[in-house]
């Protein structure tokens, strides 16, 4: 599945390789809180996508 951030520049990533085998169990996936980080307008705006589990808290 191909991912666009348009124009984005992707600074970390956690999270695509699990998007390439949708076959993989949940369970295995083995996510933590910081997954992906896309940077725009020169590092003025950053998108931070995460992940908390159920049992977090």
């Amino acid at each position: 599945m191909p991912v666009d951030f348009r124009g984005g520049v992707i600074t970390y990533d956690n999270l695509l390789w699990a998007l390439e085998d949708p076959q993989i169990p949940a369970e295995e996936l083995d996510l933590v809180e910081d997954l992906l980080q896309v940077s725009y307008g020169d590092g003025k705006y950053l998108l931070d996508v995460g992940w908390y589990s159920a049992g977090a808290g």
